[in-house]
């Protein structure tokens, strides 16, 4: 799924995701949009430096089978499962729980002919199986209230000319990127600047980042979405889908922390030292096990520092040359003093 290097198409050119970076940012945004794999020509997606740590890198769910670029992680969602209650079930028209998604709630009981799914589950099959892409059973939807065939209300982000203004479909893809306007509304975008976006209005945003937990939009870049709207195209020619309800919309972000960490990391030491070196207050707390309690209870706090120098003391790793156990066991007491307020 990482890549180390990716082609535009605009100029021909060659980028690593370090040199990519570098570029101004107008020429960066708009060059991100127009990125191939060099090998298979798959649509490629940048991802710039986080604020977590994770580095800037290229990413691609869609590598061509022989691709030697492509990693031998499945390129759907969660591994290429389906739900194979609805996939073996396509003889039964389908109902869509809409508000199962931001605000949980018991699933009905389904009816004798009728399947109750969510967005989640419709997106992870409309990824992993062209049989249900291309199934004509019925989708009823009661907010807003509809009921269409699968084949033609699922619509891809690259077939969205051919729907009409003004009906409902499930727009689905993956997304180039977002960005927020200066009015604080989100923009989800697909592609270029003929591709389609989605707007979320400034007043849903803030509840739209709290439930995917996001810290940034760049985490976006390359997630796949579901959004279930109406098409719509402003004055200047641009097709965009505004998001009414925050229940309407589902996103599926790239997990790349497990592969970073094997890429650029020999091993967990390593991982761990370049954690502790870079830690601040909510920066890298999670991935070091520090939670709220260890800043307010002293206790805890000593138990963290005690099993963290259990394992990097320099006593203990005499033999390891590869790091400066000294200077990381510095890093877990510096931590540890600002956990009980004496730094």
């Amino acid at each position: 799924m990482c890549m180390d290097t990716a082609k535009c198409t605009l100029n021909g050119e060659l980028y690593t995701a370090s040199l990519f970076s570098t570029l101004p940012p107008n020429e960066l945004a708009h060059k991100r949009k127009h990125l191939i794999c060099p090998e298979c020509q798959a649509d490629v997606y940048f991802r710039k430096a986080s604020r977590n740590g994770q580095s800037a890198c290229f990413v691609c769910r869609t590598h061509a089978i022989d691709c030697s670029l492509s990693s031998s992680e499945t390129q759907g969602l969660e591994s290429g499962k389906v739900d194979e209650e609805i996939v073996h079930n396509l003889n039964q028209s389908f109902e869509l729980d809409i508000n199962v998604e931001i605000t949980p709630t018991t699933l009905p009981t389904p009816s004798e002919n009728k399947t109750h799914v969510t967005l989640s589950q419709l997106l992870r099959n409309l990824v992993n199986s062209p049989e249900f892409r291309k199934s004509d059973k019925k989708i009823v939807i009661e907010d807003p209230n509809t009921t269409r065939n699968v084949d033609n209300f699922f619509v891809h982000f690259y077939d969205v000319n051919n729907t009409n203004n003004e009906d409902v479909y499930g727009f689905w893809g993956i997304l180039s990127d977002a960005r927020l306007d200066s009015n604080g509304s989100l923009w989800l975008n697909a592609g270029g600047i003929g591709e389609v976006s989605c707007v979320i209005p400034c007043e849903l945003v803030d509840d739209f980042y709290k439930h995917y937990k996001l810290e940034d939009e760049e985490e976006l870049s390359g997630a796949y979405t579901l959004i279930i709207g109406t098409k719509k195209t402003s004055a200047n020619g641009k097709d965009y889908i505004k998001l009414k309800n925050i229940n309407h919309i589902v996103i599926r972000k790239i997990s790349l922390l497990s592969e970073l960490k094997n890429k650029y990391f020999i091993n967990d030491k390593k991982r761990l030292a370049f954690l502790l070196r870079n830690h601040q207050k909510g920066i890298f707390d999670d991935e070091l096990g520090i939670k709220k309690k260890h800043y307010i209870d002293r206790k805890a706090a000593k138990e963290w520092k005690i099993k963290l120098l259990k394992e990097l003391h320099s006593d203990k790793n005499q033999e390891d040359s590869s790091l400066d156990y000294d200077e990381v066991s510095s890093y877990i007491n510096k931590i540890y003093n600002r956990m009980v307020g004496k730094a």
